[in-house]
């Protein structure tokens, strides 16, 4: 399995995570396919980067369990951003 594949799946497991995530606790955490307007592997649909990581940064602004870190600049310029999805007594102790 290649390196982008890889990420892709990663991805795409981490959003089904949140979108069930957001289903359970209610509140105010829009499931992926309300915040970009279209089912997350519909047919001829893709969200580009800033799309999706708008998402991940509107989620951590919502919940307690949803960390976005910052790790610096991409080799295409971008900002490259890890997710970190945990129990809220987890993130508390994230250093």
């Amino acid at each position: 399995m290649g390196r982008r594949t890889l990420h892709v799946c990663l991805l795409v497991l981490a959003v089904l995570a949140l979108a069930n995530l957001a289903r359970s606790r209610g509140g105010g955490i829009p499931t992926p396919a309300e915040f970009l307007g279209f089912e997350v592997g519909q047919d001829g649909v893709l969200a580009g980067y800033d799309e999706i990581a708008s998402y991940w940064k509107a989620v951590d602004v919502r919940s307690d369990r949803v960390t976005v870190l910052d790790l610096g600049d991409t080799t295409m310029g971008r900002r490259y951003l890890m997710t970190v999805i945990t129990s809220p007594d987890n993130q508390r102790r994230l250093e």
